[in-house]
């Protein structure tokens, strides 16, 4: 069996002059290469940044989607680490 582990398209926006300040959004597709999803994300940004007229940048990030174990392993960790926090505060 070949597992297919689709991409997520990330579109950053953000102003030259307004440091640490960017917008990130994700875009409602998901890709079944990375090829395939930089391919789109050089196509958006490109058409973006030719279309903005008030100062602002865009670029682009394609990330891997997350395999469930990966998200349950985080969110157990986080839940180890509340509680971690939480009994150290009542000592």
């Amino acid at each position: 069996m070949i597992e297919i582990i689709p991409f997520m398209l990330f579109l950053i926006e953000w102003h030259p002059d307004r440091a640490g300040e960017f917008d990130l959004q994700r875009q409602p597709v998901v890709f079944r290469t990375l090829e395939e999803c930089e391919a789109e994300g050089t196509k958006l940004a490109d058409e973006r940044n030719m279309s903005a007229s008030d100062g602002l940048r865009y670029q682009f990030a394609c990330t891997e989607i997350p395999r469930s174990e990966k998200i349950s392993d985080a969110f157990d960790r986080e839940i180890e680490r509340k509680l971690e926090r939480d009994l150290g505060s009542r000592k």
